[in-house]
């Protein structure tokens, strides 16, 4: 394991629903040994349980690019994103 590849975080912030998309992100982050998958709030249920055991983490970003986030939310975001694995 690079320690360039320990400051990467590995990132698909493109629409939810591409469960297919995020398992080849967090294959990948394990195989290279990146800092974190970084994906839409939606996806971080997934990401958590795939990344679960590993040294890879998970982020997400809040409102990005046009307030894409989890519906039901309220405040900033950060403790449903806590809850769900971040």
């Amino acid at each position: 394991m690079s320690e360039l590849a320990k400051s990467i975080d590995h990132t698909f912030l493109k629409a939810a629903g591409e469960k297919d998309a995020v398992r080849k992100l967090c294959r990948e982050a394990k195989k290279y040994g990146f800092a974190s998958v970084c994906v839409n709030p939606a996806e971080v249920p997934l990401a958590a349980k795939l990344l679960k055991n590993s040294d890879v983490r998970v982020c997400t970003v809040i409102g990005f690019p046009n307030g894409v986030g989890l519906q039901g939310r309220r405040g900033d975001g950060r403790d449903g994103e806590r809850r769900d694995g971040t």
